[in-house]
């Protein structure tokens, strides 16, 4: 029965998406069931990804939903992606390349928040430890008076205290978010070394604090070699956004800061962790330096095959084989 109502939905997704695109319903709806049964390609990927535009020469290069669990299961150990997920393992086994301070709300001492927080001028970013897509990220202010309040509140959960990043003043965009750069690398055991396959530039939008994708952000394709952004803009609201919207930037040609030791530190630390073969890291930029923000062991298919260039699938298990 769930299977039958999931087909249901799923051709009602696909018929909406055939009417407010002109675009003819029967075939819409038969291409898309065909694009999961042959490719493993879901809903999102065949509208928002353009999949039902691409030729089938294309669709094979395509990483899709299937082939990604897949490569995600056999070439990520189980025994290390720890090192990814949790945000207090990660700080500490990348602490060379992180460029803040931070406090681990479990282990901490009243006296070593009030401290941390006077460091920092009262402000602070809260995480979640195990989360991801920006969720539960937020702005802390802390004074005398709300010091202790603050303490046991954040002693209760199970969230990092990090210290505010200032970012590169060419990587502020009007909004509050520290914006970041998603890499992908891919690890070959047989050279040894750390492919870096794609990068693109996020961007927050209005009072977000987080630049993801999911909280509203917009996305630019960066070309690898030059550090300049190549593509149109895209979300899950927007697409095709060539002016970054609440700025009157052009983004296209836009370069990024400090490219070329980007480009460095993902492959060091990619190489670092040889285990997890696939990952995607988020960096930001600050006025001297980038730093790692997070890797991810599951990062999604939206930046890599839904923002300018796309079919990678092939290139990923090139290194993979």
């Amino acid at each position: 029965m769930n299977y039958i109502l999931g087909l249901k939905k799923y051709v009602h997704e696909l018929s909406s998406f055939a009417e407010s695109n002109n675009l003819k319903k029967s075939i819409i709806v038969t291409d898309g069931i065909w694009s999961w049964l042959r490719y493993g390609c879901v809903l999102n990927q065949f509208t928002d990804g353009c999949f039902y535009e691409r030729k089938g020469f294309e669709r094979k290069r395509i990483l899709t939903y299937r082939r990604w669990e897949k490569l995600i299961s056999t070439s990520n150990s189980k025994d290390y992606i720890h090192i990814l997920q949790n945000k207090a393992t990660f700080n500490t086994f990348y602490a060379d390349y992180i460029g803040r301070e931070w406090l681990d709300s479990k282990k901490m001492r009243i006296d070593d928040f009030a401290r941390f927080m006077e460091r920092h001028d009262g402000q602070a970013i809260v995480k979640p430890v195990a989360d991801n897509e920006g969720h539960g990220v937020r702005l802390i202010k802390a004074n005398k008076g709300n010091i202790a309040d603050l303490f046991q509140k954040l002693s209760k959960e199970e969230v990092l205290i990090e210290e505010r990043l200032h970012q590169h003043p060419l990587m502020r965009f009007g909004a509050k978010s520290v914006n970041t750069i998603r890499a992908y690398t891919v690890y070959d055991k047989r050279t040894g070394k750390a492919y870096l396959l794609k990068t693109t530039l996020r961007v927050g939008i209005g009072n977000a604090i987080v630049d993801n994708s999911h909280s509203g952000g917009i996305s630019y394709e960066v070309n690898l070699e030059s550090g300049r952004i190549v593509s149109k803009g895209w979300s899950h609201r927007l697409s095709n956004v060539m002016i970054h919207p609440g700025t009157d930037i052009c983004m296209l040609g836009y370069e990024i800061p400090h490219w070329k030791d980007v480009i460095e530190l993902v492959e060091k630390a990619a190489r670092m962790l040889p285990q997890v073969r696939f990952i995607g890291w988020d960096v930001a930029i600050m006025p001297d330096r980038p730093v790692l923000i997070e890797g991810n062991h599951d990062p999604d298919l939206d930046l890599l095959e839904f923002v300018g260039s796309y079919g990678y699938y092939n290139q990923i298990m090139q290194h993979l084989s």
